[in-house]
């Protein structure tokens, strides 16, 4: 009896390894996102049934919502993720915590950047690997690279002008009082660039907070909101002559660096382009 129960687990083995092997059947597994980019990046190259748990942070695509938590950045949740026997967990670099216990526990996993394109576009590459979507993978990267391109070469003979990227803003009633803006950046500054757009500040930290004074005396020819905010709050920018090109754009894509990037570059291209 257990002589053929034994036969029968072989037989199954060998025929998924050979589904697997010869038809490229891609097997389900239990992946834990703990991140809102990296658990986007699976959905967007179609390993949904493959993920188990995500971030709190994790609200899109909205069936993501739905899924189990394990915490967030700075809380992870590591009884949830034992409990869970992951097949592989992904999480962001610097996070030292998570990655030792991970690798206490054994439990495969790998970490990413989001700090500029190529850590965007290389993440989707690595994710893909491990779900088995290469595939998926390459042609999402692919059509990412072909936007980039078909942008740089539409705007290449337009004027270039200066930009201001806010990502964040203090208002006291009802005026912009501060901003926090894109300042040492490898992920805005190179997809700017493709329209023509020179960041107006320069310094050496990644997100500045500037003064309404500041911002003024700063002129640039087009100014980028990529928060929740409202016209209004920039109306005292109009004084004195000086008339800014000014966009507000409130789509999260536009802050959480991942493979939305398309929906931005195609958001950035439809307001720009006039």
């Amino acid at each position: 009896m257990f002589g053929i129960l034994g036969l029968r687990q072989r037989f199954n083995y060998l025929f998924i390894t050979l589904l697997v092997l010869q038809f490229n059947v891609v097997l389900p597994m239990r992946v834990v996102s703990t991140a809102p980019g990296l658990t986007e990046t699976l959905f967007a190259i179609g390993a949904t049934e493959d993920v188990i748990a995500v971030s709190r942070y994790c609200d899109y695509p909205p069936q993501a919502m739905s899924l189990p938590k394990v915490g967030g950045y700075y809380d992870i949740n590591q009884e949830t993720i034992l409990r869970l026997s992951p097949d592989l967990v992904l999480f962001m670099d610097g996070n030292e915590d998570i990655r030792l216990f991970l690798k206490r526990h054994n439990l495969k996993s790998d970490s990413f950047s989001s700090r500029s394109v190529k850590d965007v576009l290389d993440a989707i590459t690595k994710t893909g690997n491990h779900v088995g979507r290469k595939k998926e993978a390459k042609e999402l990267v692919s059509l990412i690279k072909t936007k980039m391109i078909s942008i740089q070469k539409k705007f290449i003979n337009k004027k270039r002008k200066s930009v201001l990227v806010v990502v964040d803003q203090e208002v006291h009633q009802g005026k912009v009082e501060a901003v926090y803006v894109v300042g040492k950046d490898e992920y805005y500054l190179p997809l700017l660039k493709l329209f023509k757009l020179a960041n107006s500040i320069n310094v050496n930290i990644p997100y500045p907070r500037i003064t309404k004074e500041i911002l003024q005396s700063l002129r640039p020819d087009v100014i980028l909101v990529f928060s929740e905010a409202s016209i209004d709050e920039y109306s005292w920018l109009s004084r004195g002559g000086y008339n800014p090109e000014i966009h507000i754009i409130s789509d999260l894509a536009m802050r959480r660096p991942g493979p939305r990037i398309l929906k931005m570059l195609n958001i950035l291209e439809d307001v720009l382009d006039h």
